[in-house]
């Protein structure tokens, strides 16, 4: 009986030693997970700081476009007007050229009539 008991007591000590050494064993791995995920949730925690900051780049490019073209737009208008004016000008030009061509064709028939 004394035999028995020491063959199940070895059996005991030889399951908690394998229990031991599988429990360090998940601990280790436990640990190396746990480093992975610090190490992950840092990776993760760089790329949102990175999104945010082109976020933040990409909102003032949005707002420098926006200038921009708000004064594009006042150019624009600007040149509009200037060439509405250029064309009012030549508009006249033109016709006082139309109104010195008559004058000349008049003082041409006179000069005409003259030495008839």
């Amino acid at each position: 009986m004394t035999q028995e008991i020491n063959n199940r007591l070895d059996r005991v000590e030889s399951a908690l030693i394998a229990l031991t050494e599988e429990s360090q064993a998940l601990r280790q791995e436990l640990r190396a997970t746990n480093q992975e995920l610090r190490s992950t949730n840092s990776r993760l925690d760089s790329l949102i700081e990175h999104l945010y900051t082109q976020r933040d780049v990409v909102a003032l490019d949005v707002v420098d476009i926006k200038d921009e073209l708000h004064e594009l737009k006042e150019v624009t208008k600007q040149q509009s007007a200037t060439a509405d004016r250029y064309a009012i000008s030549a508009q006249l030009q033109a016709e006082t050229v139309k109104i010195q061509a008559e004058n000349i064709r008049i003082m041409i028939e006179a000069l005409n009539l003259k030495q008839a």
